[in-house]
């Protein structure tokens, strides 16, 4: 019970404090909006949030699962052949040099504006810790384990099946509850830099048009969404374990 009201009182204390410097301050509505405002924007314009919404955690969620398969995939190959760790690896790792918001044009141009590029900016965002996590994994089942394995003629096949794969994916949890609350924050800059709907198109929209009340707004449902995300991830992981 303690544990929870901590938990509470730590994600409304913000709420607070929004309000006080709303009331002490008194910034111009346009640059800060008070928490009544944003609720009252929430409540008559939630058709047009939770549409929006839909369309970004769609592309969040399809992003994620493309990843996790991708990165998967590349992780296993990484692992078992010598000349993929030589030529990709290295390109894996000096990927995230550029900026996600460098990409994210070239993407746009290249699949054209709508889910398709959303989920693509989504899945490259969040592809780096997914294919590291499983590929370090794989290279980190105990020795013992191993050793056992062999001691018993089990044939390399086996071994990855049913050890070394297994080990990797129990241990990907911080990875993909890492992923799970940057996949939306992928799905927003793809809309930002090209799409007709979304969170992300929204808020730059009320942007233009200085409505702040329906920029945060937005912003808290896209937190809000991020946090039932990692909620979801967290407690798949702890069922699997």
């Amino acid at each position: 019970m303690h544990k929870k009201m901590s938990t509470l009182c730590s994600l409304l204390s913000p709420f607070f404090i929004w309000a006080w410097v709303i009331w002490f301050f008194e910034p111009p509505s346009y640059l800060l909006p008070s928490p009544i405002a944003v609720l009252r924007t929430f409540r008559s314009e939630y058709v047009t949030l939770l549409s929006h919404a839909y369309s970004t955690f769609s592309a969040s969620l399809l992003g994620l699962c493309m990843s996790i398969c991708v990165g998967l995939a590349v992780g296993l190959i990484l692992h078992l052949s010598r000349i993929a760790r030589f030529w990709c690896l290295p390109w894996i790792l000096l990927s995230q040099a550029l900026p996600t918001l460098v990409i994210a044009p070239l993407i746009v141009l290249w699949f054209g504006f709508g889910m398709q590029a959303k989920v693509i900016v989504t899945a490259m965002v969040i592809f780096f810790p997914i294919t590291l996590s499983f590929y370090e994994g794989l290279n980190q089942t105990p020795k013992v384990w191993l050793d056992m394995s062999r001691a018993i003629g089990a044939p390399p096949h086996r071994i990855l099946w049913y050890l070394r794969i297994p080990y990797a994916v129990r241990n990907m949890a911080p990875a993909f509850r890492m992923a799970s609350v940057w996949a939306p924050m992928g799905t927003v800059i793809g809309e930002w830099v090209g799409s007709s709907e979304g969170l992300g198109f929204l808020m730059l929209h009320a942007n233009a048009r200085l409505d702040a009340a329906m920029l945060f707004s937005a912003l808290l449902l896209l937190m809000l969404g991020s946090l039932l995300l990692y909620w979801f991830s967290l407690k798949m992981w702890q069922w699997y374990a």
